[in-house]
């Protein structure tokens, strides 16, 4: 896809970047169908589970936060408020079930996960990952592209600006 802008550009890129983090943490949950819990404490799964936490509680939650600060006004302008509370809800969905699983992701990482912790992961993991992809595949739809048609030059420049700051 090709966009003019390159506010527009990096809210796709971000959007990418969580589809493979959510294709990382579906691996994960697939090569451990059982009802052992994998060692989180070592190798490539600490690292996954310390990624998720770090993605959850920074680069998701501030995407989020810009979205609802700086562009759905500008959607709500061009009348496209039906689309912002949509993704507004499911904001208010998906941010608390992703805290709870960077919450558990670094509980695992350090002390590995226990019976229930896992069974909780899991069951967490599929809601958001399932939640996230069908928000990323709204956003992707619908907000971007009309991202490239409400703002100009000067405005993408100012929300860069904001963004490289938040």
């Amino acid at each position: 896809m090709e966009f003019t802008y390159a506010i527009s550009r990096i809210m796709h890129e971000e959007h990418m970047a969580v589809l493979g983090l959510l294709e990382k943490i579906e691996q994960l949950l697939n090569s451990n169908l059982g009802a052992e819990p994998p060692d989180a404490t070592i190798g490539d799964t600490r690292l996954l589970l310390g990624t998720m936490k770090a993605e959850i509680n920074t680069e998701i939650k501030l995407h989020f936060a810009f979205e609802e600060e700086h562009l759905f006004p500008m959607f709500e302008e061009a009348g496209a408020g039906d689309m912002n509370n949509i993704l507004i809800n499911e904001h208010r969905v998906l941010m608390p079930l992703g805290l709870r699983l960077a919450e558990l992701a670094g509980q695992a990482g350090s002390d590995g996960f226990t019976d229930d912790s896992w069974a909780e992961f899991k069951t967490s993991s599929g809601q958001f990952i399932d939640g996230l992809r069908s928000h990323v595949a709204k956003e992707e739809m619908g907000m971007v592209p009309l991202l490239d048609e409400v703002i100009d030059e000067d405005k993408d420049a100012e929300l860069m600006n904001i963004y490289k700051f938040s």
